[in-house]
């Protein structure tokens, strides 16, 4: 039988307050630096922070990426402050987050690749 789960090592009242803030293309305020979501809430791909640790993937068309993948230079960056597994490359993740994004806009608008 299993027990009580340990509680984690810092709670979630007792965080240091975010002071590493970036500003993201297209949006007012300042987020949290992918620095400090790393370091401090334990955030390990771009999808987390784009999605979860600051909701950007929400606000901006195509994930974050925007429309003509405008930001794909600004997330390739923010992609290689993240522990990556060997071998893994900052461009290869994006590659993959435009071909999702690509999928999903073809998925919801039918287009067949021709924008028709």
């Amino acid at each position: 039988m299993l027990g009580p789960a340990p509680d984690p090592p810092q709670r979630p009242d007792s965080l240091p307050p975010v002071r590493d803030r970036m500003r993201f293309p297209g949006l007012a305020g300042s987020w949290p630096s992918i620095a400090h979501c790393v370091q401090h809430e334990y955030c390990l791909t771009i999808e987390d922070y784009l999605r979860r640790r600051t909701n950007i993937a929400q606000w901006l068309p195509r994930g974050g990426l925007g429309r003509e993948n405008e930001n794909r230079d600004l997330i390739r960056r923010l992609t290689a402050e993240l522990p990556l597994r060997s071998g893994v490359q900052p461009a290869m993740i994006v590659d993959s987050l435009i071909a999702e994004a690509d999928r999903v806009q073809t998925q919801i608008y039918g287009l067949d690749g021709a924008g028709t």
